[in-house]
């Protein structure tokens, strides 16, 4: 069933206008953020109101390297180098972060992980020669990712990335972020190193959100403090989360999918005269109060599941 569902997806661009294909390449951008948000909520236990800053670290980092002449002229290699520092500013920032963060619990880690966002803002505005401060900055034309091409590198990324939970959901690293998130000192009396898989599992978690951010900029030709640092990229994929049930394979999934569903409907086709966020928060209320444990953990599911079927 999972192989059929990636073979349509695989097949779709050959048959969805150029507007809907914008759509689902945004769509599964959303669902790597949501499962790698999930990474740190559902495994390990640790609300992360700050994925959208790897998204939009690794979205500057590309398109400031983009616009050094050196770096236009390696030719075909300028995309593997951007990536790869990219990516490696993403997991070097988390990993610098976790310290501070990892010495607050519950909803002050939640709050320290949102500043992240807020930061990487100030940053973005007041280093104006680099980043272009509020004016942002342009990709330049012949680095441009049509979105064809990024509809299956955004699909083969969030593949990866709902893999990686499946792999957390069955492994023995995923159960060591289990025991943590079940009991911290029962987790480090059995000789768990707690910061070190902590560490590990925010940087996990930031190196497909950064390639997400990459992605989006190749695409996009333009980002700005707004665009790529936006509070709802820090908001939105705990909602989603929550929507298809955290520390679940598929929760992220369904949760993405009814999420993009709704905002196109109700924003793009019925032009709702009411700000996003507010919809949003609607709807995360409505989630909290009749499917607080998200809809692959409610009874509706629980009941259509064989005994003993998988997460």
């Amino acid at each position: 069933m999972t192989g059929g569902a990636v073979a349509l997806l695989c097949a779709l661009p050959l048959v969805l206008s150029s507007t809907w294909l914008l759509v689902m390449f945004l769509s599964f951008v959303w669902l790597i953020l949501t499962a790698n948000y999930d990474v740190l909520d559902g495994f390990l236990g640790h609300i992360n109101l700050g994925q959208g800053a790897f998204f939009g670290l690794g979205a500057y980092v590309a398109t400031i390297l983009l616009n050094v002449p050196s770096i236009q002229q390696l030719g075909p290699l300028t995309h593997v180098i951007i990536g790869a520092a990219a990516l490696a500013a993403a997991a070097l920032f988390a990993a610098l972060m976790a310290l501070p963060l990892f010495r607050l619990k519950g909803l002050y880690f939640a709050i320290g992980t949102l500043i992240l966002i807020f930061l990487l803002q100030v940053l973005a505005l007041n280093l104006g020669p680099l980043t272009g401060g509020s004016y942002g900055l342009y990709v330049p034309p012949a680095f441009f990712l049509s979105t064809f091409a990024g509809y299956y590198l955004a699909l083969l990324m969030a593949l990866a990335s709902v893999g990686l939970n499946f792999y957390l959901s069955r492994s023995t690293l995923g159960l060591a972020f289990r025991c943590i998130k079940e009991d911290e000192v029962a987790a480090h009396s059995v000789g768990l190193n707690l910061m070190k898989y902590k560490t590990l599992a925010i940087v996990i978690a930031s190196v497909p959100s950064a390639a997400a951010g990459i992605l989006f900029a190749l695409n996009s030709g333009f980002i700005d403090p707004n665009i790529a640092l936006g509070v709802e990229r820090s908001l939105l994929p705990p909602l989603m989360a929550l929507m298809g049930g955290t520390g679940t394979v598929l929760g992220p999934v369904f949760g993405t999918a009814i999420i993009r569903v709704l905002e196109t409907v109700f924003f793009h086709y019925l032009r709702l005269p009411v700000p996003s966020m507010l919809f949003f928060g609607i709807t995360l209320l409505a989630v909290a109060l009749c499917i607080p444990e998200g809809l692959m953990k409610s009874r509706w599911v629980k009941r259509l599941q064989p005994r003993g079927g998988t997460r």
